[in-house]
């Protein structure tokens, strides 16, 4: 029996320490020299595809206009890009703000529930109304830079490429407030999102998206 607890205490050991070290050595190990392959869209290149943005929201008021405002403050032609925004039964102040800046933004497109879908049954039903051959799937509180929807949509350029994974950046911790959990999520984050694109190059594929 002691040989058999000893035998279960070395396997789970070993498990551990492959997962936390021996797994990312392998990765660092058979991704070296690797790079994505294929071409990609250059900024401005005429080819660039339409972009159908989806959020399901609840209650978002805080950051709504702040998402869409940064949404459409993009380098990528505004003529090819749609934001497609569920409000899941918002008691809030979300849906006024949906109606004003739809009058500011004719690229904004919202839909009202006035039941709880849960956020598969909005993202479900923003995708049939959705006609852009580029999906590109976010969260009110998620804010884009400029350049965004072009990091994200070149590697299309590559017909062998389906998905495409993002990366989050947390927010500058206030001064004094120390590291805190920010910090610590950063870090978890940025070493999750190196193994996910690891595996890109190893195998053509990763485990999943971020938020995925």
């Amino acid at each position: 029996m002691s040989l058999l607890l000893s035998l279960i205490v070395l396997l789970g050991g070993g498990l551990v320490a492959y997962s936390y070290v021996g797994f990312p050595l392998l990765l660092r190990w058979l991704s070296r020299g690797k790079t994505l392959p294929g071409p990609v869209f250059g900024p401005a290149a005429p080819e660039l595809p339409a972009v159908d943005i989806l959020l399901a929201a609840h209650n978002e008021e805080e950051v709504m206009e702040q998402k869409v405002r940064s949404t459409f403050a993009t380098t990528y032609p505004l003529a090819k890009v749609r934001l497609l925004v569920g409000s899941d039964n918002s008691s809030d102040h979300t849906n006024a703000l949906l109606a004003k800046l739809a009058g500011e933004f004719p690229q904004l497109r919202a839909t009202v529930f006035a039941e709880r879908q849960g956020k598969p049954g909005v993202m479900q039903h923003l995708s049939t109304q959705a006609t852009a051959p580029v999906l590109v799937l976010t969260d009110a509180n998620v804010f884009f830079e400029p350049d965004t929807l072009h990091e994200l949509v070149k590697y299309f350029a590559n017909p062998q490429v389906g998905l495409v994974g993002a990366g989050v950046l947390a927010p500058p911790t206030p001064p004094g407030a120390g590291a805190g959990v920010t910090a610590q999520e950063s870090a978890y984050l940025a070493r999750e999102n190196h193994f996910k694109y690891q595996e890109s190059l190893i195998w053509g594929a990763a485990i999943g998206a971020h938020g995925g």
